[in-house]
């Protein structure tokens, strides 16, 4: 069977964007994130930082995506959670089509 490889499943897509800002983080801003839950205190700091220059949103959305893909990553492989597709109200909810799930409902 053939992978639609422009359409990659959630459970691609989440680790991809997450490693992403992973070297976007490193490259750029010289932090090393290494998906460990203390690592998220660093994922704060840098999205406060980012607030507190108060950028439109356009010139930051995919860094946020981004930041929210590597925080779903760190569940993922801390606590058991999993990459899922949304349904048509939660991706109206969330403004996404994918995003972690830790259990049944949340």
């Amino acid at each position: 069977m053939k992978q639609d490889v422009s359409n990659p499943p959630v459970a691609v897509l989440g680790p991809r964007l997450a490693a992403d800002v992973v070297t976007m983080a490193r490259e750029g801003a010289r932090i090393r994130l290494d998906y460990s839950p203390a690592s998220l205190t660093l994922v704060d700091r840098v999205i406060e930082a980012i607030r507190s220059e108060r950028p439109p949103l356009q010139a930051v959305a995919l860094t946020l995506r981004g930041f929210g893909a590597y925080t779903g990553e760190v569940l993922v492989r801390e606590a058991g959670a999993a990459w899922v597709e949304f349904d048509a109200e939660e991706r109206g909810t969330f403004g996404q089509p994918f995003g972690g799930q830790t259990g049944p409902g949340r």
